[in-house]
């Protein structure tokens, strides 16, 4: 399962957020509805014209934080996403609890895991991202809405200037009787860096 692609027309794109050894994220182990909970990446970010990685990642994270989403502390970390068979550490690689997110870790969030810059063919880089709604309690983070989050972001990114280039269906969606990935639907919205 942690292998699982798309091919889209970004590249091929890995479904799921990656914990350090390569296992499918489950939110730190925690049960939703007596369930593992699987992360989704559920945000694709195309930066059109970066010429380098450096730029690439200075865009991200200007845009991201311009948008609301700063980086902010208190998240885990040590995730990786897969675009076109390669392994993308997530960013912000400073090696502290941080991530995107829209307020600090102790109220209701909505924060991301960002992996890449993969290079895209004719210029440019993408981007994957597993966005997720979270809300604090004693002692923990709670699972609240992998598509509230999603769709805060690509609002609040669409308001600072990017741009909507649609949707792409990745299928990442699972439901058993042992795991689920709560509301998410099996898209990504696709987001244009400008």
């Amino acid at each position: 399962m942690a292998g699982t692609s798309v091919s889209t027309a970004y590249g091929s794109i890995g479904v799921w957020m990656l914990q350090s050894n390569g296992e499918v994220a489950d939110w730190l182990g925690q049960q939703y509805q007596g369930k593992s909970l699987f992360e989704p990446i559920d945000v694709l970010l195309v930066d059109r014209t970066s010429t380098t990685a450096d730029a690439a990642t200075s865009k991200l994270t200007n845009q991201l934080s311009a948008a609301g989403f700063p980086v902010r502390w208190l998240h885990s970390t040590g995730y990786q996403g897969r675009i076109n068979g390669q392994l993308y550490a997530q960013q912000p690689p400073d090696g502290s609890d941080s991530a995107f997110s829209d307020a600090i870790a102790i109220e209701t969030n909505d924060h991301g895991r960002v992996f890449g810059p993969a290079p895209l063919p004719g210029g440019g880089f993408v981007w994957s991202a597993a966005f997720s709604r979270e809300k604090f309690e004693v002692v923990t983070h709670a699972y609240v809405s992998f598509t509230q989050a999603r769709d805060n972001v690509h609002t609040a990114v669409l308001a600072k200037g990017g741009t909507d280039l649609g949707t792409v269906p990745l299928g990442n969606t699972y439901n058993t009787a042992t795991a689920s990935t709560g509301d998410h639907d099996g898209n990504a919205v696709v987001l244009g860096l400008n």
